[in-house]
């Protein structure tokens, strides 16, 4: 496929395998005017206008960043499990502790059988940043909640806790679907509900948020803990809420 084209500007399309789609990549030639790229910016948009992917792009290029827009890491405690990165939850570093401490941690095995904290790179607007909404196999467990996302949109849902005296922050990321588990999104309800998780432009419609993987940790190695089922077996316990303390194990 290929690109429209511009005097003075080199384009080609690439998969960007971190955003999942084609993208339009564009830079000035060789002794093209300063300008040139700025300028051919309007021809791009106007002869490429049903390729949002590509505009998205040449706006990262040549637009100035918005104040608005925010890019910040969210954290997940989640299993060996791969799945989308959104109707999800997640939290800042206190926020993912909390639950790690309060929800997790404790007799063996852990909870949902969760191993690794993992770490997403989320890019959104911080004045489209609304009331939380929690999330179970990615479905929205809140009563209404299909009726709350219509009204306050598929944005980024936020709340706060107290993680030892500090403030830690819970967020939802709506996606597709979200009032059905996984095994029952079907491609109707997609097309009706696309949710919130796009590549861009951030801020517009149907266009909330963008995530990125971004790594992850696993517990027993964070921990120290050599072989989880041998650490079980001798009735150890990684954090328990009533003593505030481990068995066998003082990382928490």
């Amino acid at each position: 496929m290929a690109p429209c084209g511009a005097p003075g500007v080199d384009a080609r399309w690439e998969y960007r395998s971190d955003l999942g789609s084609l993208q339009l990549v564009a830079a000035a030639q060789p002794g093209a005017p300063g300008l040139c790229l700025a300028a051919a910016a309007g021809v791009y948009l106007a002869q490429c206008e049903s390729r949002p992917g590509m505009q998205w792009l040449l706006r990262r290029i040549l637009a100035p960043p918005s104040p608005l827009i925010a890019t910040f890491y969210m954290y997940r405690a989640q299993s060996d499990e791969e799945y989308p990165n959104e109707n999800i939850n997640t939290a800042d570093l206190p926020g993912v502790l909390w639950y790690l401490q309060n929800e997790v941690l404790g007799p063996c095995p852990r909870k949902y059988n969760i191993t690794r904290i993992r770490r997403l790179r989320v890019t959104l607007r911080k004045d489209q940043i609304v009331d939380f909404v929690a999330f179970d196999r990615a479905r929205c467990t809140v009563p209404g909640c299909l009726s709350k996302l219509s009204v306050q949109g598929f944005r980024v849902g936020c709340q706060y806790t107290n993680y030892g005296g500090d403030a830690a922050r819970w967020y939802s990321l709506p996606g597709a679907c979200p009032d059905l588990p996984a095994e029952s999104k079907n491609l109707q309800c997609l097309r009706a509900q696309p949710g919130g998780a796009c590549n861009g432009p951030i801020g517009t419609a149907g266009c909330s948020y963008h995530v990125e993987d971004a790594g992850d940790v696993g517990l027993s190695e964070l921990s120290g803990i050599r072989d989880f089922k041998a650490f079980c077996a001798d009735g150890n316990v990684e954090y328990d809420k009533a003593t505030q303390r481990g068995r066998g194990l003082d990382f928490w």
